[in-house]
């Protein structure tokens, strides 16, 4: 599904591991240390996609990385700046009669409504490759719909609606949601590397690991586990259920569903970087 990445030695993995010092000084400085992991394994990923640049004769790779490392955590450093700058202005905006950026209907209401507009769109496109990619099996985008518009979010109430069993109508519902950020962020990439002239440009292992639905507690494990296992085994068509269920000590059954579950997601983004639709035979 997705070619080889450049297989790591171990100087070069324990390079990495060592940039985790680094990442920890770096991050104090802006009151993110809780977020090391997620930088650490983004150092990954960014090495990974950009190990054509590494030139041994400029240097070690244990100080090639180590820029990669800093580089990341700035940047993650610069994101989370601006998500609590944006977020207090907004509240202080909130709590304030006065006309600011935040207020968006007191500046321009005609502002409000291409931003609806906007969104309404970016929806129509996101379900319309949802469509393609369950096309075999509607009835589950129509249990979502009704949960969502007709119950209001209510899960035992649509189950009896639908008369399905309320775990099997949670577990479709999240596929459906796991599917729906995939594509989006997927759309994401596919415009942006069209606009820039790269749309035929190979898809990298970090554009794909980025289309990967948001990370709360349980699927951020999975990711940095599913992180490792392509390391260690030289890609995702090599990581295996039993290299998972060795490396993370669950069992080979959980990591068995969970693969080919990351695999379908990873599937559909790829299709969907690539020409913006899932490729039907």
């Amino acid at each position: 599904m997705v070619t080889a990445t450049a297989g790591w030695s171990d100087e070069m993995t324990e390079a990495w591991k060592a940039t985790r010092g680094l990442i920890v000084h770096t991050l104090a400085g802006g009151g993110c240390v809780q977020d090391v992991d997620d930088v650490l394994q983004k150092t990954w990923i960014a090495a990974n996609s950009s190990l054509g640049s590494f030139d041994a004769e400029k240097g070690t790779f244990a100080h090639w990385i180590k820029g990669v490392a800093r580089k990341q955590a700035l940047r993650h450093m610069t994101g989370e700046a601006y998500r609590s700058k944006a977020t207090s202005a907004a509240e202080a905006a909130a709590a304030s009669d006065a006309v600011t950026p935040y207020d968006v209907i007191g500046t321009d209401p005609g502002l409000l409504v291409m931003e609806q507009l906007d969104a309404i769109r970016r929806v129509s496109q996101v379900m319309v490759v949802l469509r393609q990619v369950v096309g075999d099996v509607p009835v589950l985008l129509e249990r979502s719909m009704h949960l969502v518009l007709e119950c209001d979010g209510d899960v035992p109430r649509a189950a009896r609606a639908l008369d399905v069993r309320q775990e099997a109508l949670r577990d479709s519902h999240r596929n459906i949601l796991d599917l729906a950020q995939v594509i989006d962020k997927a759309l994401t990439v596919h415009w942006a590397r069209s606009n820039a002239g790269r749309a035929d440009a190979p898809v990298t292992t970090r554009d794909l690991l980025e289309c990967l639905p948001a990370a709360d507690a349980e699927r951020r494990q999975w990711i940095t586990a599913m992180v490792k296992a392509v390391m260690a085994c030289g890609g995702f068509e090599c990581v295996t259920a039993t290299a998972l269920a060795e490396a993370t000590g669950w069992s080979v059954t959980y990591c068995r569903h969970g693969l080919a579950r990351t695999q379908r997601l990873l599937s559909v983004a790829l299709s969907v970087i690539r020409t913006g639709a899932v490729a039907t035979d």
